[in-house]
This record gives C-alpha cells, structure tokens and sequence, in this order.
C-alpha cells in the first residue's frame, strides 16, 4: 500500500506507461526525428545515451504554468521491445519551488504543533496551536494553486502527451527506416 505523502505526489506528477515493440534506440531515433520536423508541436532534449526525453511546449506558447513531459525508454522483460515511462508534471524550477514550499510549510508544522504543544503542557498560553490552522489553511491553498496550474496546462499537457502517442504509434517499417537512415547506435544529444 501506498503512503499517503506518495499519492499526493503522484496526483501532481500524474505519470504513465506503454510498451512498444520496437527497441530503446529506435523509439529515441522515431522521437529525434519527428522534433526535427519543422511542423513539430513542441521541442525536447535528449539526454545523451541515457534513453531520456524532456518535452516542452514550443517557447511561443509557454507561460507560467507551461508543463513538461519527463519520458524515460527501456528494454522490457522479454528484450524485444521497449518500455515508455512518462512522468508529466510543471516546469523543473515551478516542481522545485512548490515542492520546497511545501517541505517548508510541513516543517514549519511540525515545530510549531510540537512547540504549541510543549507550551500547553507547561500551562503556558499554547499560541503554537493557534498557528497550526493558519498552516493548515495555506496547504490546502497551495494544492488549490496547484489544481488551477494542472487545469490551466491541461491543453498543453494533451498536445505532449499526443506527440509523444503519435510517435509511439508509428508503424514499425518507420523504426526500421530510421534504423537505416540514422545507424544503429550513436550518441544522442540535443
């Protein structure tokens, strides 16, 4: 069973999984060459020959709340195809700074419940425990703001994830043209 803290986490980062059956390389070499195109609805970055895809909306249409798309490709279990991970969440920096808010706010929680607490068992005036709700309040405030962000970035989120369905979806005989035009195996970095 899962800890509450990591269905939360995973609600914000919403994250999937899809098996292809072409192999790691190719499905990096299908995704190089379609973010070539001229026509491409987003950019990315492939991370050297780490198998790992960051997609972002193109810098025209990116705002604020602008998401990205983390994929990592694998080998699967039987070693003919490939697994897709995608992990679909804010911008790096927006994560980092919601997510060290957050870490904040909870800490900040527990000493002032703790401290509230010491004061109330010394029969002194617990104002720590007054503090708490205010906390409290401005949890449910940031998962508010993260909520709005999500629905803001839906429209964006579904132009990734529908890049990425495409390129998943062609049809092997691209893989193999691929193979061919761009060689087997060779260091990818954008």
């Amino acid at each position: 069973m899962e800890s509450p803290l990591t269905m939360f986490i995973r609600h914000l980062r919403p994250r999937f999984r899809r098996s292809v059956p072409i192999g790691p390389d190719q499905v990096i070499e299908l995704l190089e060459q379609r973010l070539a195109r001229p026509d491409c609805p987003c950019r990315g970055a492939i991370a050297g020959n780490h198998r790992v895809v960051e997609l972002n909306v193109l810098k025209r249409d990116r705002n604020f709340w602008s998401p990205s798309l983390s994929v990592t490709v694998g080998r699967d279990e039987d070693g003919t195809g490939s697994v897709v991970h995608g992990l679909v969440g804010p911008n790096p920096n927006l994560w980092t700074l919601f997510a060290m808010a957050y870490m904040g706010l909870v800490t900040l929680l527990m000493f002032v419940g703790i401290f509230g607490l010491i004061q109330w068992s010394l029969d002194l005036s617990p104002w720590g425990l007054f503090v708490v709700p205010v906390l409290l309040v401005a949890l449910g405030l940031m998962f508010a703001v993260s909520r709005i962000g999500q629905r803001l970035a839906a429209p964006q989120t579904a132009i990734l994830r529908q890049f990425l369905e495409d390129v998943l979806s062609a049809p092997p005989v691209e893989a193999a043209d691929a193979e061919r035009d761009f060689g087997q195996t060779r260091t990818l970095s954008q």
